[in-house]
C-alpha cells in the first residue's frame, strides 16, 4: 500500500511538469493531479496504512492530496475500504504538501 512519504515523494517528482505546465503551456488542466497507488496490498500493514493514509490527508489536515476508496471484499480480512485513487485537488494543496512556495509573475 502506498505510504504518506511515498505519495509526497511522487509528487515531488511531478514538480517539474507542473513547472512546465505553470510557465510554458497550459493547453490542459494540471489539476486534480493523480498520484498512482499499487493495487497490491500487504493485507498485514492494510490497517496501519489506511490510518496514515487518512491522517496525512486533506480529509484530515485540510490541505494536500485527497483520495477515493471503495469496499472491496477480501479472502482474509473480508469488507475493508481500499484506496482506488490519490490525487491532489488544486494547485495549493499539491504544493503545501510537497512545502515549496513561489510567487508567480
Amino acid at each position: 500500500m502506498v505510504t504518506p512519504e511515498e505519495i509526497r515523494k511522487k509528487a515531488l517528482a511531478k514538480y517539474s511538469s507542473f513547472l512546465k505546465y505553470e510557465f510554458i503551456s497550459k493547453e490542459e488542466e494540471f489539476f486534480p493531479l493523480v498520484i498512482r497507488c499499487e493495487k497490491s496490498i500487504d493485507l498485514k500493514e492494510l490497517e496501519k496504512g489506511m490510518t496514515s493514509l487518512f491522517l496525512a490527508s486533506k480529509k484530515n489536515k485540510g490541505y494536500g492530496y485527497d483520495y477515493d476508496d471503495k469496499k472491496r471484499n477480501t479472502k482474509l480480512l473480508g469488507e475493508q475500504n481500499l484506496p482506488t485513487r490519490i490525487f491532489f485537488p488544486t494547485e495549493r494543496d499539491f504544493l503545501d504538501l510537497i512545502q515549496i512556495y513561489f510567487t508567480p509573475f
